[in-house]
């Protein structure tokens, strides 16, 4: 069954007569006819999905959008958290141990780093990054390497990495290989299939895709999947069931979205490169991006994600740019419908690789008309 026709369906019940949509369950507490169904629920609960044992383990309506996040990451199970963060902090906290070697790509989402920095490090897990260029992350693995970390594309500056290759290092070194794949969200890729153990994905983004929700997702194969549940439980971390009813009810136009988004994102690509003043333009779909082979080979198509480094010389005119535009709102998130703009400050978020000389400016393309938005864009630059 296609990835499109599996999204309109994802949650529906079956055998019996139903809406077309998951029923909103709140409730903290659940009750019990006998023991013996309290005891069959604990241990469907310690072994299995979809056992409603108490609120803060989940609901229906939670199980619902896990049962439909693990089937389009092609995943053993999926885990909700409150936010990516939520997500990435208590994944990486409850992996890594003092001591443990912790590799770690240094074009990852500035929070990642923070968590490494701050969190991991004093913790006493040895954190060190690595390039995005890197062509052999075997020669960085040490005997305490315990989880390799990586970002494809990366935050911002859309650097590829060859994914399957790092998954085959993990597996040959018997080390965790956790990606952030909230690029794809488990639509332009199935990072399971790449050989991620562990997936996390901020369902904020496009998984929602109406600006309306903070969530965060953690797939995983068969051989994590105990620890990825036992991580959820340890730290307390639980999603409200409206808000995993708003995210299932997103996912069934996630595919619609991400066509449009990414087929924008790529107009809005090849007219910003032709802007005089541009330094780069990044973005995987182009031919000279770097990767572009493999996002060809890993990837069926963009998002609505677009980098523009401005020279330097046109610094000082890039804040009128940008306060000029009337359809991109100026905005930190992306993944929504709406088109949204944001220069980027990238001191202090790289270790190895060198940071881009100029203004970086990140644009998302939302779902208004390619040709209005290139109007905005025209008429911002213009003034």
């Amino acid at each position: 069954m296609k990835r499109e026709t599996k999204l309109a369906m994802y949650g529906r019940l079956s055998g019996t007569p139903s809406g077309v949509a998951p029923p909103i369950v709140r409730s903290s507490t659940v009750i019990f006819p006998t023991l013996s169904a309290l005891a069959a629920a604990k241990k469907e609960h310690e072994t299995e999905e979809g056992s409603f044992l108490y609120g803060r383990f989940g609901t229906p309506t939670s199980d619902a959008l896990r049962m439909a996040l693990a089937d389009l990451f092609g995943a053993k199970t999926a885990v909700l958290f409150p936010s990516g963060v939520a997500a990435l902090a208590s994944i990486l906290t409850s992996a890594l141990s003092a001591g443990d070697h912790l590799l770690i790509a240094d074009n990852v989402f500035h929070r990642t780093r923070e968590i490494a920095d701050e969190l991991l490090a004093s913790k006493g897990v040895i954190v060190e990054y690595f390039s995005s260029k890197i062509s052999n992350i075997r020669n960085l693995i040490q005997d305490k390497t315990k989880v390799i970390f990586a970002e494809s594309p990366g935050s911002v500056t859309m650097e590829l990495m060859d994914v399957p290759d790092l998954a085959l290092a993990a597996r040959q070194f018997g080390i965790t290989l956790i990606t952030d794949d909230t690029y794809s969200s488990g639509y332009l890729n199935s990072p399971i299939e790449l050989g991620s153990h562990i997936s996390i994905v901020s369902a904020t983004k496009y998984l929602c895709g109406h600006g309306d929700v903070m969530m965060g997702v953690v797939t995983s194969s068969a051989n994590a999947s105990l620890n990825v549940k036992r991580a959820s439980r340890l730290y307390g971390q639980v999603v409200s069931p409206d808000d995993a009813y708003l995210v299932l009810r997103g996912m069934r136009t996630l595919g619609v979205r991400l066509k449009r988004q990414g087929e924008s994102s790529v107009a809005l690509a090849h007219w910003l490169r032709r802007l005089d003043g541009v330094e780069a333009v990044l973005h995987p779909a182009l031919k000279d991006h770097p990767g572009h082979d493999w996002w060809r080979r890993d990837f069926s198509g963009v998002n609505g994600l677009v980098t523009v480094i401005f020279k330097e010389s046109l610094t000082p005119k890039i804040p009128n740019f940008i306060d000029r535009l009337k359809i991109f709102g100026i905005g930190a998130s992306w993944g929504g419908f709406e088109s949204l703009v944001l220069p980027c400050d990238l001191s202090g978020q790289r270790s190895v690789d060198a940071i881009p000389d100029g203004t970086v400016v990140r644009f998302h393309a939302g779902l208004e008309s390619i040709s209005d938005l290139i109007d905005d864009l025209e008429q911002a630059w213009r003034d």
